[in-house]
């Protein structure tokens, strides 16, 4: 069965899964400047730094924030 389709019990009707939300702006203030990125709500925060603003010093380690490689700090604060 694919995950996007259903067969309803009783009917012959198919339910389709809703589809994927729009965009979404996101803005963020890195080293001083303002970046406005247009991102699907599932982009984690490391992956729109390594794909939309080019940093791509920071790494993904474990891709589950248990290891530390992709914690970042919030004004000051240690975010994983």
């Amino acid at each position: 069965m694919l995950d996007f389709f259903k067969q309803a019990s009783g009917s012959n009707t198919i339910a389709v899964a809703p589809a994927p939300a729009e965009t979404v702006e996101v803005r963020l203030q890195i080293n001083g400047q303002e970046h406005v990125l247009k991102i699907a709500p599932w982009v984690s925060l490391l992956d729109a730094l390594r794909e939309y603003v080019g940093f791509t010093g920071t790494k993904k380690g474990c891709d589950h924030g248990q290891c530390g490689a992709c914690t970042v700090l919030v004004d000051g604060v240690r975010i994983n």
